[in-house]
C-alpha cells in the first residue's frame, strides 16, 4: 500500500478544476524474471536432503529460500501462469512444473501497474502471479496458523513486497504468505466479449488470482509446516474490500477459514453496465474496434499502451467509492455485493477482524497538497453531496476542526471507511463471531516518503507498520513497539482460534449491535469504546445507506 501511497498524490484537489497528482520520472516495464533452476543432479540433492530447512518441494518442483535471524522466507514462487498472450484476460491457468532447484531468493516481478496517475509510466511485469511465505525459524512441532495477505493500492497500485512480515511470523509463530494479483485493467476489465468468453471471469481476474492463491496455500501450505485448514485471508484498504469479495464469493467457498479487514469496507465495487463502459472506452483509446476483432486486437496491444490509456476518464478520488478500477458485481464469482449477501445470507460463514483508522483520509490530503478554504470546503461538499450538502455542512461545520481541509477529512474518513466497517459488523453480528476496532495512535510513525512532523493522526495504512513492523520498529516510542507487540498477538491469536483471545492482553470480546462496543487500539490503553459511532457520525451516515 505504501507504493499507492507514495506515488499518487489523491485526486481531492480535483475541486480545483483537476486532479492534483504526483508525477516521477518514467520506467519502462521489467522484464520478466526467469525461473531459477538448477540441473537434475542438483534435484537429487536437494530432494534428498530432508533436514535443510531451506529447501521445501511444491506440487511444482523444489524451491530454495533464505534461513536467516529466526525466520525462513521463499520469495517470488510463482502460482499461476503467466498472464501473457493468449493467458491475458483469462482466468488464471496452471504454473508449468520446473527441474531441479527454484530460487526463492529475491522478490518476483510486480504485476504490471501505472506509477503515477499523470504520467504513463508504469512499472512490473504481467507475468507477476507470485507470491511469498514467511516462517519462523526453528520451527514450533505441529502445523501453524496461515494468515495470506492481500496487499491495498486502490485496485492499481501494490505489490506482495509492501509488508514485511519476517517479526510477525517469527514472534507469533505464524505463517504469512503474500500475494500479487491482476491489478487496474489487466485485472478488471469486463467488455462482453470477455463475458462471452467467460462469465466468471470477466471483469474479477484479480480476485480469481487471489482464488488461486489460496489454492496454491491449501495444496502447499503443509510442506512449509503451516496448516490449511486454519488459513486467514487478510487484505488492508482495496486489499481489504478484496477480502469482502472473497467472503460473499461462491468460488471462495472453503478456500479460507477466517478473515481480517483492515480499512476496507468502504472501498467500491463496479456493476457490469459501468464495467462494459469503461472497457468500451479503454478499447477505443487502444484503437480496437466493438467487432468480431475486439479481443484479439486487445491481446495483441502491448502492456505499456493499455497502462497509458486506462487511467483515461477514471472518476477523481475524492471519496474511497471512486476507484478507478474495481471488481465486477455480477456473474458467479461475484454475484452481489457485500451489503446484498449479508442481506440475504449468501455468504461465507467464517469469523471476521475488522477495523478503521480514525483519521484515514488525512494522509490522502497532505500527499495531494490540498488546502480548502471556508468556501472551497462548501464548495467540494456541494459537489459531493448535492441537495443533502446542508445536512453534511451541519454535522461537519468547519469552525469545528484545526482547518477546512480537516473537516473534508473528517468526512470522507467517516463516510467512506469507519461507518461502512460499523454497518458490515452489524449485518453479520450474531451470525458470525465479528472483532470490531479502531487503530486510534494519533502519533503513528511518520511514512518513510514524507517528511516528519506532520498532522496525520490515525492515519489510513498507519497499522500496517504495527501489524508488520519493520525490523528494529523504526521511530516508535517504548508504548508504541508495546502496542506493536499486542496487535501482532492479537492477530496470530485470530489467525490460530478464530478469537483474539490474548493472555495477559485486554479482553476483546465480539461485537454485539445493541452493546455498539469497538476496541480501540492505542499506545495510551488499548481498551473498549462505546463512543465509536458517536465520534463518527455513524447514525446520520446511515440514512445515506453507509
Amino acid at each position: 500500500m505504501e507504493s499507492f501511497l507514495r506515488r499518487t498524490a489523491a485526486a481531492s484537489a480535483a475541486l480545483l478544476g483537476a486532479a492534483v497528482l504526483l508525477v516521477g520520472p518514467g520506467r519502462q516495464i521489467a522484464a520478466a524474471q526467469p525461473a531459477a533452476a538448477t540441473t537434475a543432479a542438483a534435484f537429487t540433492k536437494a530432494a534428498a536432503a530432508t533436514a535443510d530447512p531451506s529447501l521445501v518441494t511444491t506440487d511444482k518442483g523444489v524451491v530454495q529460500g533464505t534461513v536467516a535471524a529466526g525466520n525462513r522466507t521463499f520469495l517470488g514462487i510463482p502460482y499461476a501462469a503467466p498472464p501473457t498472450g493468449a493467458l491475458r484476460w483469462k482466468a488464471p491457468a496452471p504454473a508449468a512444473p520446473w527441474t531441479g532447484v527454484r530460487a526463492a531468493t529475491a522478490p518476483g516481478n510486480k504485476c504490471a501497474q501505472v506509477e503515477e496517475l499523470a504520467g504513463g509510466a508504469v512499472e512490473g511485469s504481467e507475468d507477476c502471479l507470485n507470491l511469498n511465505v514467511y516462517t519462523p525459524d526453528p520451527q514450533p512441532l505441529g502445523k501453524l496458523p496461515v494468515i495470506v495477505f492481500i496487499p491495498g493500492g486502490g485496485y492499481v497500485f501494490g505489490s506482495d513486497n509492501d509488508v514485511d512480515p519476517r517479526a510477525l511470523a517469527r514472534t507469533e509463530n505464524v505463517i504469512v504468505v503474500t500475494v500479487n494479483y491482476r491489478l487496474g485493467a489487466l485485472g478488471y476489465l469486463h467488455t462482453p466479449a470477455l463475458a462471452a468468453e467467460d462469465s466468471a471471469a470477466a471483469g474479477n481476474f484479480g480476485l480469481l488470482d487471489q482464488q488461486a492463491a489460496l489454492k496454491w496455500v491449501r495444496g502447499n501450505i503443509a510442506g512449509f509446516g503451516g496448516d490449511p485448514a486454519r488459513t486467514t485471508l487478510s487484505g488492508e484498504s482495496a486489499g481489504g474490500a478484496a477480502v469482502w469479495a472473497q467472503v460473499v464469493s461462491p468460488t471462495a467457498a472453503g478456500l479460507f477459514q477466517r478473515a481480517i479487514v483492515e480499512s476496507g469496507a468502504g472501498v467500491g465495487f463496479t456493476n457490469q453496465a459501468a464495467a462494459d463502459a469503461q472497457g468500451a472506452l479503454l478499447a477505443t483509446n487502444l484503437g480496437c474496434p466493438a467487432d468480431a476483432t475486439q479481443l484479439a486486437c486487445l491481446r495483441a496491444t502491448d502492456v505499456t499502451a493499455i497502462l497509458g490509456k486506462e487511467l483515461a476518464g477514471a472518476p477523481p478520488i475524492l471519496l474511497p467509492s471512486n476507484m478507478a478500477w474495481a471488481p465486477t458485481v455480477g456473474g458467479s464469482a461475484l454475484p452481489q455485493t457485500p451489503a446484498a449477501a449479508f442481506a440475504n445470507g449468501a455468504y461465507n460463514r467464517v469469523p471476521i477482524l475488522q477495523g478503521s483508522n480514525h483519521d484515514e483520509w488525512r494522509l490522502f490530503t497532505t500527499l495531494s497538497g490540498l488546502q480548502l478554504t471556508d468556501a472551497s470546503y462548501k464548495g467540494l461538499v456541494g459537489r459531493l453531496f448535492g441537495a443533502r450538502a446542508p445536512e453534511v455542512l451541519a454535522q461537519y461545520p468547519d469552525s469545528a476542526y484545526a482547518t477546512p481541509t480537516q473537516a473534508y477529512d473528517a468526512i470522507a474518513t467517516d463516510e467512506g471507511f469507519v461507518c461502512p466497517a460499523r454497518t458490515a459488523d452489524r449485518a453479520i453480528a450474531g451470525t458470525v463471531p465479528v472483532y470490531a476496532y479502531e487503530f486510534n495512535d494519533t502519533s503513528a510513525p511518520t511514512p518513510p516518503f514524507l517528511p516528519p512532523g506532520l498532522a496525520l493522526g490515525a492515519f489510513h495504512t498507519a497499522e500496517l507498520q504495527y501489524v508488520f513492523p519493520r525490523p528494529g520498529f523504526p521511530g516508535m516510542s517504548a508504548a508504541q513497539i508495546a502496542l506493536s507487540k499486542e496487535m501482532m498477538a492479537y492477530w496470530a491469536d485470530f489467525a490460530a482460534h478464530g478469537t483474539p483471545i490474548t493472555a495477559g492482553q485486554p479482553i476483546w470480546t465480539p461485537y454485539v449491535p445493541v452493546v455498539d462496543q469497538f476496541l480501540s487500539l492505542s499506545p495510551t490503553a488499548t481498551a473498549p469504546i462505546s463512543t465509536f459511532a458517536a465520534d463518527h457520525h455513524c447514525s446520520f451516515w446511515a440514512t445515506f445507506g453507509s
